[in-house]
């Protein structure tokens, strides 16, 4: 029985070699051959079955990466979420919002208003579910204010956009998420010195429930570009790295922030308590 012998090139230390039965092959052997067939590893005699990755990144996902879109119209990644041990209302409410964010519209809507989502987790696919809790949005450089000194220096540099990181805890929508900017350095416009963000509906009293993701960053857009803000560092700007903009450190921020609020404390008073 003769079989057609397919090589495909990976440029790795790999090569994926499908087999593929000829017509005449009996029915037996023509669903055997149709099994997902191994990768063979050239540096040893060992063998294993390929498991496709639908999304791999090697840090933030930039503003200007293209999704490979399904037959039902939203990125291949997109149906490897996982819900397990989520309460009710965070499922519904996010699955519902990432739906109109990465729709056809809504990926249309994302490049247009400059605001642009993508998952955190740096592998995809159906052994690495994400959980629809962390991710990364860009507020991309050629939808700034034009003439704002946060343009200014952003094209100086020739960075593609303000990234920022939003953690969405599971008594969302109830609860606001965390907010803070990754990448490039900022001075002014309510950004503290680590990264954190003095924004009312940022915080637990100040938070509007039925406030979109969506919405919510074209407003924090709306403070960059109508504040003076400008750029006074870009760190790593290959690996978008800030030393001083931690987690831990925005999230102590955060907390000066929050006592600042319930204390009825102004944008001044709050960097006085800073220095």
């Amino acid at each position: 029985m003769s079989r057609k012998i397919e090589l495909i090139d990976l440029s790795s230390d790999e090569e994926e070699i499908r087999q593929r039965p000829s017509q005449n092959a009996p029915p037996s052997k023509k669903i055997r051959a149709e099994n997902p067939a191994p990768v063979i590893n050239r540096s040893s005699t060992a063998t294993t079955t390929p498991s496709k990755t639908v999304a791999i990144r090697k840090g933030p996902g930039l503003p200007t990466d293209v999704d490979e879109i399904g037959e039902d119209d939203y990125p291949v990644w997109f149906k490897h979420r996982n819900t397990d041990c989520k309460e009710h209302k965070f499922t519904k409410r996010m699955i519902g919002e990432l739906k109109k964010i990465y729709n056809k519209e809504g990926r249309t809507d994302q490049i247009k208003n400059g605001v642009v989502f993508r998952p955190a987790q740096r592998i995809i696919d159906k052994d690495h579910t994400f959980d629809m809790v962390k991710w990364h949005v860009w507020l991309t450089t050629d939808k700034i204010n034009p003439e704002s000194k946060l343009y200014e220096g952003l094209k100086s540099r020739d960075l593609k956009g303000v990234l920022m990181e939003c953690e969405i805890t599971e008594k969302y929508p109830i609860t606001p998420p965390f907010v803070r900017v990754v990448h490039p350095k900022l001075s002014g416009g309510y950004v503290f010195s680590h990264g954190a963000i003095c924004f009312e509906p940022l915080t637990p009293k100040g938070w509007p429930v039925a406030m979109t993701l969506t919405s919510l960053f074209v407003a924090i857009k709306a403070i960059f570009d109508y504040n003076p803000v400008s750029v006074v560092g870009a760190g790593n700007a290959e690996t978008l790295e800030i030393p001083e903009y931690s987690y831990k450190n925005a999230r102590q921020d955060y907390q000066t922030v929050l006592k600042a609020h319930e204390n009825g404390a102004t944008w001044a008073d709050m960097n006085q308590m800073r220095s």
